[in-house]
């Protein structure tokens, strides 16, 4: 059924943020460079605060194509709701400005841990089109996170959904990601070329006489080496960046959302304090006075470096602090990419042959014999065949890529 409130004595239609089941068309997407549109160059930088946009646009699909109602009606929005996901414990929601003037009238708010969501409504409704929602202030406080849009969370009943004179399959005038419409777009992992430790400037740059093929396109030089969102990129261009999926969802239980909920409160508060320099000691002490007072656990541990509790369903749980100082697996991963790029160049500048296949998947040919894989090449893309010693030197992969070169998209 359709939602209503009451706002100075009137009773005004909203949006119904429900379960699941459309019109065909509609797409949501997150900007982060301010240009209202989407692209690969939408990453979040770090550390720090990032302001992220988050656009709808109701009448048209992702590539563009028209769409219509699933219903009765025309695609009109009148109020919304999103939840967004981050991929890792390195995100902490700052604060929402709600774009919209003639929704003012805020439906609902939660967030903890990686998830965050937020719904407003009005007294009109605004004709179709794409509208600017909101921007989310977001502190990046790990290398590899990313942030999506998803359509339901543990957090509570909520959906990513907007209201609107299009009645969709469930007769409701709520739209719903997941099974009215299905286009979204995020962001992109944590740009690599932020991340500045130990020297690295994000960007490598070689005048060798080596070459490179990248997913069996060859590359003229100079070259200009960096990652972008997990790809290798060479002169402006990379492999096809995969595109963002939604994750398979299902349904939670009261107690389920309860514990999920908590677990993410507990690691909030974990991060804030350790953020503010608290000593270990102190975040667990106030970690347990947490558990102490939740009525659903059973039993809590401490030691010197992590706090452990098991829920009345006998689902335990762990904080590691040691964990969660920032110096894990997320600054290893740039580290890994910026030992990579060093040593693409270095191949380069002695003037070595470099396929690229994917990240961190290298063939390499040394220049004695760069004249010999230049006529290697030339008979694969005439749709020769490789044996013997040439066959082992040039793996099926790449074999398959010099034949058929993988499509490149351009990124800045």
């Amino acid at each position: 059924m359709v939602c209503r409130w009451m706002l100075a004595g009137l009773t005004v239609a909203a949006c119904v943020f429900g379960r699941p089941p459309g019109a065909s068309a509609q797409y949501m997407f997150l900007d982060t460079d301010g240009d209202g549109l989407w692209s690969s160059a939408d990453t979040l930088s770090y550390p720090g605060a990032n302001n992220i946009d988050v656009w709808v646009v109701t009448n048209l699909n992702r590539d563009g194509s028209e769409g219509s109602c699933g219903g009765v009606g025309d695609l009109s929005i009148l109020s919304y709701g999103f939840i967004l996901r981050a991929s890792g414990a390195g995100v902490i929601w700052e604060s929402y400005q709600n774009a919209q003037s003639s929704m003012t009238v805020k439906l609902g708010e939660a967030s903890g841990g990686t998830e965050f969501y937020r719904a407003y409504g009005g007294l009109g409704s605004l004709p179709p089109g794409q509208y600017l929602l909101g921007t989310i202030v977001a502190n990046i406080v790990s290398p590899t996170v990313a942030i999506q849009i998803v359509p339901d969370t543990p957090l509570g009943g909520f959906a990513t959904s907007f209201g609107s004179s299009c009645t969709g399959l469930d007769n409701n005038n709520t739209l719903k990601l997941g099974s009215d419409w299905f286009d979204v777009d995020g962001t992109g992992t944590v740009n690599s070329f932020a991340f500045v430790g130990g020297g690295f400037a994000g960007i490598v740059t070689s005048s060798g006489e080596g070459q490179v093929y990248l997913g069996g396109n060859r590359i003229d030089g100079p070259y200009e080496l960096a990652y972008v969102s997990g790809q290798i990129a060479v002169n402006g261009r990379s492999l096809p960046i995969p595109a963002a999926r939604i994750s398979p969802t299902r349904d939670y239980s009261a107690v389920e959302k309860e514990e999920f909920a908590f677990e993410q409160r507990v690691g909030d508060v974990a991060d804030s304090l350790r953020l503010a320099g608290s000593a270990p000691e102190d975040i667990i002490e106030m970690l347990r006075a947490m558990c102490s007072a939740n009525s659903h656990i059973d039993s809590v541990a401490v030691s010197a470096s992590s706090l452990t509790w098991r829920f009345s369903d006998g689902k335990r749980v762990q904080i590691d602090l040691a964990a969660r100082t920032g110096r894990g697996l997320a600054v290893d991963r740039a580290r890994i990419q910026e030992s990579e790029l060093k040593h693409v160049r270095e191949l380069i500048d002695m003037g070595a042959t470099v396929f690229i296949l994917g990240p961190g998947r290298r063939v390499i040919i040394p220049k004695s014999m760069a004249t010999h894989v230049d006529s290697l090449v030339s008979r694969l893309r005439s749709g020769g065949d490789l044996e013997g010693e040439d066959a082992k030197r040039l793996p099926p992969k790449l074999q398959a890529q010099l034949r058929d070169p993988v499509r490149l998209v351009r990124v800045k």
